[in-house]
């Protein structure tokens, strides 16, 4: 014969951490030299946790810049002076529940011309002679002048108090001032 006998046993459930699930977001690109938004929507989009729990971003990191938690979901993300490229973004989604998953991401900041960079004292150029023609070779004019760029720097809308200026060649400007003038001429471009 048979006997029909029953038992229980309790399954105790484990906190499961959250995985990836699905395709994270892909970030806009960004500018140099300017702030960029990130929130907490876009870090945990393509995560999800079997056990329901609420999925929450820590640690967030930038490999560049510095990053502001702003503490109502959105971080504010400013970039290092100049700095274009790829921004990675490291961090971790939590559930609240102890469970946790190593998450990235990035976002690339496109670059954006930046001005020259003036000397930090006006440039002298060599005294000239009254009623005679001057010489201004546009080197000289660009003497002490950078660019974060690299970009090949120029001379445009010259002009002179005093006098005239006439473009003789290329880099070169001839300065006619008027007959008898002595003093100083100021330039400007």
């Amino acid at each position: 014969g048979f006997i029909e006998f029953g038992n229980t046993l309790t399954i105790t459930a484990v906190n499961d951490a959250p995985v990836l699930s699905s395709t994270p977001i892909v970030f806009n690109n960004g500018q140099e030299d300017t702030t960029y938004i990130i929130t907490t929507i876009q870090l945990l989009a393509g995560f999800s946790d079997v056990d329901g729990d609420v999925l929450s971003v820590t640690n967030l990191q930038s490999s560049n810049g510095a990053l502001v938690d702003n503490q109502d979901g959105t971080y504010i993300f400013t970039p290092n002076a100049n700095f274009n490229g790829m921004v990675n973004l490291t961090y971790q989604v939590i559930d609240g529940q102890g469970g946790s998953v190593d998450a990235s991401n990035s976002f690339v900041l496109d670059a954006v011309n930046d001005a020259p960079v003036a000397p930090s004292s006006p440039i002298s150029l060599a005294n000239g002679v009254e009623d005679t023609p001057y010489l201004i070779n546009e080197t000289d004019l660009l003497n002490g002048f950078s660019d974060i760029d690299g970009d090949v720097l120029s001379v445009t809308n010259l002009q002179a108090t005093n006098g005239s200026l006439v473009g003789n060649k290329v880099d070169t400007y001839g300065l006619t001032t008027i007959a008898k003038f002595n003093g100083t001429v100021n330039l400007s471009y």
